[in-house]
């Protein structure tokens, strides 16, 4: 009997082992099939706000996206918005907040320059070539339309500076369109109502002369109305820079299933959001990777692979548990593996299908330009 017992524990202990190693080799191979890929692939985050935490006087080391941080993240491209919130829309205001924002433009990307580490893009294939030379990759952008006032020429003006989308709106409605969050607020002029129900006539001109330049129209932040508004005119596809999915999350911020389906249609590319009150089912799942990981598998059910990209919202309360910087960007990776992705649908969701839709809105511009 005593050798009986002795055989059985020592089965058990010979299993556990087995388990145990096999589980740390599992491991240690998912870790270098990370590694592998993100050395092989191009990454894009699509919306940070590190560029104007930065200009505020913040240490770019101590955000949560910089050089090093992407480098560790195995990061290579992140679009870095200048953003302004919704304030007063009197001429003299607007004239001043569209010299504030080239100004702004102009300083992050002389910082830029002065790295040599990093390297600005001014078009897709920029991407491409800078990730051949090991370098991290900067586009500036713009968060809310707002900036360019009700100026036309304001947006070949921050066009020419290096800005490569504007998010049409932040909170609160502007000259262009209305938002997705409104709030009442005399004293500054907002209101909780619906002005344009969806693009202004200037807003459609607006978004006719992005065409025109190749610029990326982002929507992110918008209502409903001015996204199907969008749809309608625009004659490249679109994006949505930072929003998850509303079927997950109620949130008027994030797109429903409806319009995930319209903008990848049209070409688009939803980028999914880690910015917690958008991801939040609201039933105590945690707020973390993996829940990031289910708005990301909904948006692919419901517009294919080809329409999903990420959108962190770092320095501007994105983060959840398991990526909190640039340098955890892997964690979505290796989740992703771990649910059965292919490298070929990885390489979509981080770079490949954002950069498509650039290249697609750069070729409308041409032949616009030709016509």
């Amino acid at each position: 009997m005593k050798n009986i017992v002795t055989s059985f524990s020592a089965a058990v202990c010979l299993t556990t082992a087995l388990v145990f190693f096999g589980g740390c080799n599992s491991e240690k191979a998912l870790a270098r099939r990370v590694d592998s890929l993100h050395r092989k692939m191009i990454t894009v985050d699509t919306h940070t706000d590190t560029a104007i935490q930065y200009l505020r006087g913040h240490s770019f080391d101590s955000l949560q996206v910089n050089f090093d941080k992407m480098a560790e993240g195995g990061l290579d491209a992140v679009f870095f918005a200048v953003y302004r919130g919704q304030g007063k829309r009197d001429d003299s205001t607007l004239v001043a907040l569209a010299n504030w924002t080239e100004d702004k433009l102009v300083r992050f990307g002389r910082f830029v320059d002065s790295v040599p580490e990093a390297e600005r893009a001014w078009h897709p294939a920029d991407v491409r070539r800078i990730k051949k030379e090991g370098k991290a990759c900067a586009i500036l952008a713009l968060e809310n339309g707002y900036m360019v006032g009700r100026d036309l020429a304001n947006v070949e003006r921050f066009y020419n500076l290096g800005a490569r989308y504007i998010t049409l709106s932040h909170n609160n409605n502007n000259d262009i369109c209305d938002a997705a969050v409104r709030e009442d607020n005399p004293k500054k002029g907002f209101s909780s109502e619906p002005e344009w129900h969806g693009l202004s006539p200037f807003g459609r001109q607006v978004v006719a002369e992005m065409n025109r330049l190749g610029m990326i129209v982002d929507i992110s932040h918008t209502s409903d109305e001015t996204v199907e508004d969008v749809l309608e005119i625009s004659a490249a596809p679109i994006i949505a820079s930072h929003s998850s999915a509303r079927a997950l999350c109620p949130h008027p911020r994030n797109l429903s299933d409806e319009l995930i389906r319209k903008i990848a249609a049209k070409g688009g590319v939803i980028q999914a959001t880690i910015y917690h009150g958008f991801v939040d089912k609201g039933d105590g799942t945690p707020l973390d990777v993996k829940l990031y990981c289910d708005h990301v598998e909904h948006i692919r059910d419901v517009a294919g692979v080809e329409h999903v990209g990420f959108g962190s919202d770092f320095d501007g309360g994105g983060g959840l548990e398991g990526i909190n910087s640039a340098a955890e960007v892997k964690n979505v990776t290796r989740e992703l593996m771990r649910r059965g992705w292919s490298d070929h649908d990885i390489e979509l969701f981080w770079g490949g299908n954002i950069l498509r839709v650039w290249e697609e809105v750069e070729a409308v511009a041409a032949k616009l330009a030709s016509n």
